[in-house]
């Protein structure tokens, strides 16, 4: 499972080589700092990770204009800094130890570094940007708040067996997707494109980023570590009910009382039982599908 058919359409393979400027770049702006935080900044970047931000940002460009510009790269490169700052700032919020296989900033310098780090590298991020123009700073700017909120609403409803499904969605679509919405609607720009081109690139990425969002979770419930290179299973163990589970809460209300006390197999049988994994696969399909249409 996975946006397999999106990534084809939209041609993520051809930016390949553009990556590598997009690397040296992201050790480039880091290089300045201080010497704590450079280390553990360019630890994370060499860390690796899919680089689908800045994959989105040169592809966007690159249906607008073939000719990849300076401003696009700066944009790839500001939009990851953000990324990895939420994923640093994410860590210490689960308090996770392990990401991509490796150990975290917070399990390493500890949560105060860890916090530095983040703000650091937003700031950075909004630097860089301003070397791509002011409107796509503005894009990525709006992206960091929207971020905020996604996070805000989802902390709101940790534990809360009642949470709906539309404040799931609303919370996965500022959250994750509308960084990869402007990463899309930056790259665009950058390249030239018109408001209405934008728009539509824009949508695709929101579309794509909430299915993208939506396998990560159902992964988490039945993937394993070895497979997704950080713990699994703890969006439930810290009440954070993504939509797999909460449609089973809908069929099932005492899965409500007792799923704290379930194992991740027993969660897992549970949903399969009753069909919450196949339904939200048909959800995810549902917005491939629209960010398919955007494209169009």
């Amino acid at each position: 499972m996975g946006n397999k058919s999106v990534i084809s359409n939209f041609g993520l393979d051809s930016v390949e080589p553009y990556l590598l400027e997009v690397e040296r770049l992201l050790l480039k702006f880091t290089d300045d700092a201080s010497p704590k935080i450079k280390i553990s900044a360019q630890r994370i970047i060499k860390a690796g990770g899919k680089r689908l931000r800045p994959r989105l940002v040169i592809a966007s460009a690159k249906c607008i204009d073939d000719n990849i510009r300076e401003s696009t790269l700066y944009a790839a490169v500001a939009v990851e800094l953000v990324h990895l700052a939420t994923l640093v700032h994410d860590d210490i919020i689960d308090n996770s130890d392990v990401r991509w296989g490796m150990s975290t900033v917070n399990a390493i310098e500890g949560s105060s570094h860890a916090i530095v780090l983040g703000d650091y590298l937003l700031s950075l991020a909004s630097l860089v940007a301003c070397e791509a123009g002011v409107d796509i700073t503005k894009i990525i700017n709006q992206a960091c708040v929207d971020v905020c909120v996604g996070q805000s609403i989802e902390t709101a409803d940790l534990f809360n067996t009642e949470r709906t499904i539309d404040n799931y969605l609303k919370s996965t679509k500022y959250k994750t997707a509308s960084l990869i919405s402007a990463s899309c609607r930056a790259g665009a720009v950058s390249a030239g494109a018109t408001t209405k081109q934008a728009e539509y690139l824009g949508r695709f990425g929101e579309n794509f980023g909430i299915s993208y969002q939506m396998i990560d979770d159902l992964m988490d419930l039945f993937s394993t570590s070895e497979v997704m290179k950080k713990p699994v299973g703890n969006d439930v163990k810290e009440g954070n009910y993504t939509y797999a589970v909460l449609l089973a809460f809908a069929k099932d209300e005492n899965l409500k009382k007792y799923i704290s006390k379930l194992t991740q197999t027993e969660i897992a049988d549970s949903l399969k039982q009753k069909r919450a994994d196949k339904e939200t696969k048909i959800k995810i399909k549902y917005y491939e599908s629209l960010a398919n249409k955007s494209l169009e």
